[in-house]
Protein backbone atom coordinates (compact mmCIF):
# COMPACT_ATOMS: atom_id res chain seq x y z
CA UNK A 1 0.00 0.00 0.00
CA UNK A 2 1.51 3.29 -1.11
CA UNK A 3 1.48 6.41 1.10
CA UNK A 4 -0.95 8.03 -1.35
CA UNK A 5 -3.29 5.03 -1.15
CA UNK A 6 -3.09 5.17 2.64
CA UNK A 7 -4.09 8.84 2.66
CA UNK A 8 -7.07 8.14 0.39
CA UNK A 9 -8.20 5.26 2.60
CA UNK A 10 -7.75 7.33 5.78
CA UNK A 11 -9.88 10.13 4.35
CA UNK A 12 -12.53 7.68 3.18
CA UNK A 13 -12.81 5.75 6.44
CA UNK A 14 -13.00 8.90 8.56
CA UNK A 15 -16.30 9.69 6.84
CA UNK A 16 -17.74 6.17 7.14
CA UNK A 17 -19.19 4.40 10.13
CA UNK A 18 -20.95 1.47 8.52
CA UNK A 19 -19.75 -2.12 8.73
CA UNK A 20 -19.14 -3.95 5.47
CA UNK A 21 -17.61 -7.27 4.50
CA UNK A 22 -15.13 -8.42 1.89
CA UNK A 23 -14.07 -11.97 1.14
CA UNK A 24 -10.64 -13.14 0.07
CA UNK A 25 -10.90 -16.02 -2.40
CA UNK A 26 -7.71 -18.00 -1.81
CA UNK A 27 -6.38 -20.50 -4.34
CA UNK A 28 -3.17 -22.44 -4.92
CA UNK A 29 -1.96 -19.49 -7.04
CA UNK A 30 1.10 -17.87 -5.41
CA UNK A 31 -0.42 -14.44 -6.08
CA UNK A 32 -2.90 -15.18 -3.31
CA UNK A 33 -0.26 -13.84 -0.89
CA UNK A 34 -0.38 -10.43 -2.58
CA UNK A 35 -4.13 -10.22 -2.04
CA UNK A 36 -3.77 -11.47 1.52
CA UNK A 37 -1.15 -8.82 2.33
CA UNK A 38 -3.22 -6.03 0.80
CA UNK A 39 -6.35 -6.99 2.72
CA UNK A 40 -4.44 -7.44 5.97
CA UNK A 41 -3.17 -3.88 5.63
CA UNK A 42 -6.57 -2.61 4.51
CA UNK A 43 -8.60 -3.97 7.45
CA UNK A 44 -5.94 -2.75 9.85
CA UNK A 45 -6.46 0.78 8.55
CA UNK A 46 -10.26 0.41 8.25
CA UNK A 47 -11.56 -1.45 11.32
CA UNK A 48 -15.21 -1.35 10.20
CA UNK A 49 -14.41 -3.59 7.21
CA UNK A 50 -14.63 -7.28 8.08
CA UNK A 51 -12.50 -9.66 6.05
CA UNK A 52 -13.39 -13.30 5.58
CA UNK A 53 -11.50 -15.91 3.59
CA UNK A 54 -12.70 -18.89 1.61
CA UNK A 55 -10.95 -21.45 -0.53
CA UNK A 56 -11.49 -21.16 -4.26
CA UNK A 57 -11.00 -23.83 -6.89
CA UNK A 58 -7.48 -24.91 -7.78
CA UNK A 59 -6.30 -23.32 -10.98
CA UNK A 60 -8.49 -20.27 -10.51
CA UNK A 61 -6.94 -16.83 -9.91
CA UNK A 62 -7.24 -15.34 -6.40
CA UNK A 63 -9.68 -12.50 -5.93
CA UNK A 64 -11.55 -10.16 -3.61
CA UNK A 65 -15.32 -10.62 -3.50
CA UNK A 66 -17.23 -7.49 -2.57
CA UNK A 67 -20.56 -9.27 -2.95
CA UNK A 68 -21.75 -12.41 -4.72
CA UNK A 69 -21.89 -10.79 -8.15
CA UNK A 70 -18.83 -8.52 -7.91
CA UNK A 71 -15.29 -9.92 -7.97
CA UNK A 72 -11.95 -8.09 -8.13
CA UNK A 73 -9.09 -10.03 -9.69
CA UNK A 74 -7.04 -6.93 -9.04
CA UNK A 75 -5.29 -5.17 -6.17
CA UNK A 76 -7.15 -1.87 -5.66
CA UNK A 77 -4.40 0.71 -5.84
CA UNK A 78 -3.78 4.08 -7.42
CA UNK A 79 -6.63 5.11 -9.76
CA UNK A 80 -8.49 1.83 -9.11
CA UNK A 81 -8.70 2.39 -5.36
CA UNK A 82 -11.63 4.82 -5.51
CA UNK A 83 -13.94 2.46 -7.46
CA UNK A 84 -13.19 -0.26 -4.90
CA UNK A 85 -14.02 2.06 -2.00
CA UNK A 86 -17.21 3.16 -3.75
CA UNK A 87 -18.12 -0.49 -4.16
CA UNK A 88 -17.92 -0.86 -0.39
CA UNK A 89 -20.11 2.22 -0.02
CA UNK A 90 -22.70 0.68 -2.33
CA UNK A 91 -22.67 -2.51 -0.29
CA UNK A 92 -23.18 -0.81 3.04
CA UNK A 93 -25.46 2.06 2.14
CA UNK A 94 -27.54 0.26 -0.52
CA UNK A 95 -27.54 3.35 -2.68
CA UNK A 96 -26.55 3.76 -6.28
CA UNK A 97 -24.61 6.75 -7.54
CA UNK A 98 -24.68 5.69 -11.19
CA UNK A 99 -27.62 7.29 -13.05
CA UNK A 100 -30.12 4.91 -14.59
CA UNK A 101 -30.42 4.82 -18.36
CA UNK A 102 -33.98 5.79 -19.33
CA UNK A 103 -33.94 3.88 -22.60
CA UNK A 104 -32.64 0.69 -20.99
CA UNK A 105 -33.93 0.36 -17.41
CA UNK A 106 -32.10 -2.28 -15.46
CA UNK A 107 -35.40 -3.52 -14.03
CA UNK A 108 -36.08 -5.14 -17.42
CA UNK A 109 -33.09 -7.47 -17.16
CA UNK A 110 -34.34 -11.03 -16.63
CA UNK A 111 -31.46 -12.99 -18.17
CA UNK A 112 -28.19 -13.28 -16.20
CA UNK A 113 -25.24 -11.44 -17.72
CA UNK A 114 -21.52 -11.80 -17.11
CA UNK A 115 -19.39 -8.71 -17.60
CA UNK A 116 -15.60 -8.77 -17.51
CA UNK A 117 -13.55 -5.60 -17.55
CA UNK A 118 -9.81 -5.73 -18.09
CA UNK A 119 -7.96 -2.82 -16.53
CA UNK A 120 -4.32 -1.77 -16.31
CA UNK A 121 -2.25 0.47 -14.02
CA UNK A 122 -2.24 4.14 -15.06
CA UNK A 123 -5.16 3.59 -17.46
CA UNK A 124 -7.00 6.92 -17.65
CA UNK A 125 -10.43 5.58 -18.61
CA UNK A 126 -10.41 2.38 -16.52
CA UNK A 127 -11.70 3.80 -13.20
CA UNK A 128 -14.63 5.52 -14.91
CA UNK A 129 -15.57 2.37 -16.80
CA UNK A 130 -15.28 0.27 -13.64
CA UNK A 131 -17.53 2.71 -11.75
CA UNK A 132 -20.17 2.42 -14.47
CA UNK A 133 -20.19 -1.38 -14.43
CA UNK A 134 -20.21 -1.48 -10.63
CA UNK A 135 -23.36 0.61 -10.72
CA UNK A 136 -24.96 -1.90 -13.09
CA UNK A 137 -24.13 -4.82 -10.80
CA UNK A 138 -25.49 -3.11 -7.72
CA UNK A 139 -28.74 -2.27 -9.47
CA UNK A 140 -29.19 -5.83 -10.75
CA UNK A 141 -27.99 -8.97 -9.01
CA UNK A 142 -28.29 -10.72 -12.38
CA UNK A 143 -25.25 -8.81 -13.66
CA UNK A 144 -22.05 -10.53 -12.54
CA UNK A 145 -18.92 -8.38 -12.81
CA UNK A 146 -15.29 -9.50 -12.85
CA UNK A 147 -12.69 -6.73 -12.64
CA UNK A 148 -9.36 -8.12 -13.89
CA UNK A 149 -5.94 -6.50 -13.84
CA UNK A 150 -4.67 -7.69 -17.19
CA UNK A 151 -1.06 -6.88 -16.29
CA UNK A 152 -1.15 -8.78 -12.99
CA UNK A 153 -2.92 -11.70 -14.67
CA UNK A 154 -1.29 -11.88 -18.12
CA UNK A 155 -2.58 -15.42 -18.67
CA UNK A 156 -6.15 -14.10 -18.56
CA UNK A 157 -5.23 -11.33 -21.00
CA UNK A 158 -3.91 -13.98 -23.38
CA UNK A 159 -7.00 -16.14 -22.90
CA UNK A 160 -9.27 -13.28 -23.96
CA UNK A 161 -6.82 -11.79 -26.49
CA UNK A 162 -6.72 -8.44 -24.68
CA UNK A 163 -4.71 -5.79 -26.50
CA UNK A 164 -5.60 -2.65 -24.54
CA UNK A 165 -7.46 -1.35 -21.50
CA UNK A 166 -10.18 -0.88 -20.66
CA UNK A 167 -11.74 -3.81 -22.47
CA UNK A 168 -15.25 -4.92 -21.54
CA UNK A 169 -16.55 -8.37 -22.48
CA UNK A 170 -20.19 -9.47 -22.26
CA UNK A 171 -20.89 -13.21 -21.95
CA UNK A 172 -17.58 -14.06 -23.64
CA UNK A 173 -19.02 -12.93 -26.99
CA UNK A 174 -19.32 -9.13 -27.25
CA UNK A 175 -16.28 -6.90 -26.71
CA UNK A 176 -15.83 -3.15 -26.30
CA UNK A 177 -12.43 -1.47 -26.20
CA UNK A 178 -11.77 1.97 -24.77
CA UNK A 179 -14.32 4.22 -23.13
CA UNK A 180 -17.81 2.94 -23.96
CA UNK A 181 -21.14 4.61 -23.28
CA UNK A 182 -23.18 2.92 -20.57
CA UNK A 183 -26.31 3.01 -22.75
CA UNK A 184 -24.56 0.93 -25.42
CA UNK A 185 -23.56 -1.78 -22.95
CA UNK A 186 -27.00 -1.89 -21.34
CA UNK A 187 -28.69 -2.08 -24.72
CA UNK A 188 -26.67 -5.18 -25.59
CA UNK A 189 -27.44 -6.74 -22.20
CA UNK A 190 -31.17 -6.23 -22.74
CA UNK A 191 -31.22 -7.41 -26.36
CA UNK A 192 -29.28 -10.65 -25.87
CA UNK A 193 -30.53 -14.01 -27.05
CA UNK A 194 -30.47 -16.26 -23.93
CA UNK A 195 -29.50 -19.24 -26.06
CA UNK A 196 -26.18 -17.55 -26.81
CA UNK A 197 -25.15 -17.18 -23.17
CA UNK A 198 -21.60 -18.42 -22.61
CA UNK A 199 -20.58 -21.31 -20.39
CA UNK A 200 -19.41 -18.96 -17.63
CA UNK A 201 -22.85 -17.32 -17.45
CA UNK A 202 -24.67 -20.65 -17.35
CA UNK A 203 -22.19 -21.99 -14.81
CA UNK A 204 -22.91 -18.98 -12.62
CA UNK A 205 -26.63 -19.71 -12.80
CA UNK A 206 -26.12 -23.35 -11.83
CA UNK A 207 -23.79 -22.47 -8.95
CA UNK A 208 -26.44 -20.02 -7.71
CA UNK A 209 -29.08 -22.75 -7.62
CA UNK A 210 -30.95 -21.52 -10.69
CA UNK A 211 -31.13 -24.82 -12.59
CA UNK A 212 -34.94 -24.67 -12.65
CA UNK A 213 -34.91 -21.14 -14.04
CA UNK A 214 -32.44 -22.20 -16.72
CA UNK A 215 -34.69 -25.14 -17.62
CA UNK A 216 -37.68 -22.83 -17.97
CA UNK A 217 -35.68 -20.53 -20.25
CA UNK A 218 -34.81 -23.42 -22.55
CA UNK A 219 -38.40 -24.66 -22.57
CA UNK A 220 -39.59 -21.17 -23.49
CA UNK A 221 -37.05 -20.99 -26.34
CA UNK A 222 -37.79 -24.65 -27.25
CA UNK A 223 -34.11 -25.42 -27.57
CA UNK A 224 -31.18 -26.76 -25.57
CA UNK A 225 -28.64 -23.98 -25.11
CA UNK A 226 -25.32 -25.09 -26.67
CA UNK A 227 -23.27 -24.06 -23.63
CA UNK A 228 -25.17 -26.56 -21.48
CA UNK A 229 -23.49 -29.38 -23.39
CA UNK A 230 -20.06 -28.06 -22.38
CA UNK A 231 -21.14 -27.93 -18.74
CA UNK A 232 -22.36 -31.53 -18.82
CA UNK A 233 -18.92 -32.77 -19.83
CA UNK A 234 -16.98 -30.71 -17.28
CA UNK A 235 -15.02 -32.43 -14.54
CA UNK A 236 -16.63 -30.10 -11.96
CA UNK A 237 -19.20 -32.27 -10.21
CA UNK A 238 -21.34 -29.44 -8.68
CA UNK A 239 -21.69 -27.81 -12.10
CA UNK A 240 -22.49 -31.10 -13.79
CA UNK A 241 -25.09 -31.85 -11.13
CA UNK A 242 -26.80 -28.52 -11.75
CA UNK A 243 -26.84 -29.20 -15.49
CA UNK A 244 -28.38 -32.61 -14.85
CA UNK A 245 -31.11 -31.05 -12.71
CA UNK A 246 -31.91 -28.65 -15.55
CA UNK A 247 -32.15 -31.49 -18.07
CA UNK A 248 -34.29 -33.62 -15.75
CA UNK A 249 -36.63 -30.65 -15.25
CA UNK A 250 -36.98 -30.22 -19.00
CA UNK A 251 -37.59 -33.95 -19.44
CA UNK A 252 -40.51 -33.82 -17.00
CA UNK A 253 -42.23 -31.20 -19.16
CA UNK A 254 -40.90 -31.87 -22.66
CA UNK A 255 -38.99 -35.12 -23.01
CA UNK A 256 -38.51 -34.64 -26.75
CA UNK A 257 -36.72 -31.35 -26.14
CA UNK A 258 -34.58 -32.85 -23.38
CA UNK A 259 -33.70 -35.75 -25.65
CA UNK A 260 -32.07 -33.36 -28.11
CA UNK A 261 -29.03 -33.21 -25.84
CA UNK A 262 -28.37 -36.95 -25.75
CA UNK A 263 -26.60 -37.52 -29.08
CA UNK A 264 -24.31 -34.44 -28.73
CA UNK A 265 -23.35 -35.64 -25.25
CA UNK A 266 -22.67 -39.18 -26.39
CA UNK A 267 -20.38 -37.80 -29.10
CA UNK A 268 -18.31 -36.13 -26.36
CA UNK A 269 -17.90 -39.33 -24.29
CA UNK A 270 -14.24 -39.97 -25.27
CA UNK A 271 -13.09 -36.72 -23.63
CA UNK A 272 -14.84 -37.33 -20.30
CA UNK A 273 -13.66 -38.88 -17.07
CA UNK A 274 -15.38 -41.97 -15.65
CA UNK A 275 -17.76 -40.02 -13.40
CA UNK A 276 -18.92 -37.76 -16.21
CA UNK A 277 -19.49 -40.77 -18.47
CA UNK A 278 -21.78 -42.28 -15.86
CA UNK A 279 -23.77 -39.06 -15.66
CA UNK A 280 -24.16 -38.90 -19.44
CA UNK A 281 -25.40 -42.47 -19.52
CA UNK A 282 -27.88 -41.58 -16.77
CA UNK A 283 -29.18 -38.64 -18.81
CA UNK A 284 -29.51 -40.92 -21.84
CA UNK A 285 -31.71 -43.19 -19.75
CA UNK A 286 -33.82 -40.27 -18.56
CA UNK A 287 -34.62 -38.72 -21.93
CA UNK A 288 -33.03 -40.76 -24.74
CA UNK A 289 -34.99 -42.79 -27.28
CA UNK A 290 -34.33 -46.00 -29.17
CA UNK A 291 -31.99 -44.23 -31.60
CA UNK A 292 -29.34 -44.05 -28.86
CA UNK A 293 -29.50 -47.76 -27.98
CA UNK A 294 -26.72 -48.87 -30.37
CA UNK A 295 -24.32 -46.29 -28.90
CA UNK A 296 -25.14 -47.42 -25.37
CA UNK A 297 -24.69 -51.06 -26.27
CA UNK A 298 -21.32 -50.23 -27.84
CA UNK A 299 -20.20 -48.66 -24.55
CA UNK A 300 -21.35 -51.66 -22.56
CA UNK A 301 -19.28 -54.17 -24.54
CA UNK A 302 -16.08 -52.11 -24.69
CA UNK A 303 -13.23 -53.83 -22.77
CA UNK A 304 -12.30 -50.63 -20.91
CA UNK A 305 -15.83 -50.13 -19.56
CA UNK A 306 -15.80 -50.94 -15.85
CA UNK A 307 -18.54 -52.82 -14.04
CA UNK A 308 -20.12 -49.71 -12.55
CA UNK A 309 -20.50 -48.05 -15.95
CA UNK A 310 -21.78 -51.31 -17.46
CA UNK A 311 -24.51 -51.39 -14.81
CA UNK A 312 -25.40 -47.76 -15.54
CA UNK A 313 -25.64 -48.53 -19.26
CA UNK A 314 -27.90 -51.52 -18.59
CA UNK A 315 -30.18 -49.38 -16.44
CA UNK A 316 -30.33 -46.70 -19.13
CA UNK A 317 -31.16 -49.23 -21.85
CA UNK A 318 -33.91 -50.76 -19.71
CA UNK A 319 -35.35 -47.31 -18.97
CA UNK A 320 -35.44 -46.38 -22.65
CA UNK A 321 -36.94 -49.69 -23.75
CA UNK A 322 -39.55 -49.51 -21.00
CA UNK A 323 -40.48 -45.97 -22.02
CA UNK A 324 -40.69 -46.94 -25.70
CA UNK A 325 -42.96 -49.90 -24.87
CA UNK A 326 -45.19 -47.69 -22.73
CA UNK A 327 -45.47 -45.06 -25.45
CA UNK A 328 -46.26 -47.77 -27.97
CA UNK A 329 -49.30 -48.87 -25.96
CA UNK A 330 -50.77 -45.39 -25.71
Amino acid sequence: MTPQDRRIIDTWQEQKHHVCQITLIKTNDERTDVFQNFLNDFVQVVPHVVMKATQGEDGEPPSIRVQENIIFHAIPSGPELSPFLNALDFQAEKKINTPRTKNAPLEKINVPARLIIFIAPHCAYCPVQVETLLGFSYQSKLIHLDVIDGVFFPELSRKYNIQSAPTVILDDTITWTGRTASAEILSMILDRDPSKMGTATLEGMLKSGEAFKLADMMIEKNMIFPSLIDLMVTAKWPVRLGAMVAIETIAEKNIRLAGAIVHPLMNRMPEMDANAKGDIVYIAGICGDESILPALESIRIQPETDEELQDAVSEAINAIMGRERFQGTE
